[in-house]
């Protein structure tokens, strides 16, 4: 979705509507695998040095299963204010740099939605893979512990080592 700021007044301009984000890049965010239907509400003002943009977001996305790697479809819903200024002073962690002509949302949508998106995906209903014949699962609790009990015997002698303390 992209706007002229120049065309923007203090009169909020509404749109909804379907968007299509399945072009951008999902290989780099581990458990997506597609931004599939994604509808949006928004409400965009521009008020002196600011443009506030209230939107609501309905997405379904495909996840992957970190368990399974089966896909899955799961869907969220959204609210948030986007706030961008074109005066470098106003910015901060809350409101964006914005000077170009055009506002293009569609970057932003994307990222309200990625953070909504778990670090480890987990199908609902999926269970941790059992061990089998040659390979065992273990939680990663586990795999600390057994790490930290386990020493490189190679370098066992150096343990027995002992250094003087010059200062």
């Amino acid at each position: 979705m992209q706007f002229k700021v120049a065309n923007l007044t203090e009169t909020p301009l509404e749109i909804s509507g379907e968007i299509d984000l399945t072009a951008m890049d999902t290989s780099k965010t581990l458990g997506l695998v597609k931004v599939d239907n994604t509808y949006v509400e928004l409400a965009i003002s521009k008020t002196d040095d600011f443009i506030d943009v209230d939107i609501f977001i309905r997405v379904k996305v495909i996840l992957e299963c970190a368990y399974s790697l089966e896909h899955f479809d799961q869907t969220y819903e959204i609210e948030d204010v986007l706030t961008f200024t074109n005066n470098e002073e106003n910015v901060s962690d809350e409101v964006f740099f914005h000077d170009e002509p055009i506002l293009d949302l569609d970057p932003y949508i994307y990222g309200l939605i990625l953070t909504e998106i778990p670090i480890r995906v987990i199908k609902p209903g999926a269970k941790l893979p059992e061990s089998g014949e040659g390979y065992r699962v273990i939680d990663y609790a586990t795999y600390l512990e057994e790490k930290e009990q386990r020493k490189n015997q190679a370098f066992a002698v150096l343990d027995e080592l002992e250094f003087d303390d010059e200062d």
